[in-house]
């Protein structure tokens, strides 16, 4: 499972690894306002979870792999 979004620039980006769509949404939303490169994400090692205060911890539920461009579709 994976979600797809369109980009105002015409560029996919396709994010798999069983993440929901709206974390998906929410997570590129905040990197382009921050004005980071997408291409960036190609090559960076992403992981889903959570910063819970009991533990002290990240409790990670799995990664993501993140592609754009021509690779997306």
């Amino acid at each position: 499972p994976g979600c797809l979004a369109g980009l105002r620039d015409g560029r996919l980006v396709t994010i798999t690894g069983g993440v929901c769509p709206a974390l998906c949404g929410s997570f590129l939303y905040g990197w382009r306002a921050a004005r980071m490169p997408l291409d960036d994400l190609t090559t960076a090692s992403l992981f889903v979870g959570r910063y819970t205060e009991q533990a002290g911890a990240l409790e990670t539920t799995g990664r993501v792999c993140v592609r754009t461009g021509e690779e997306a579709a």
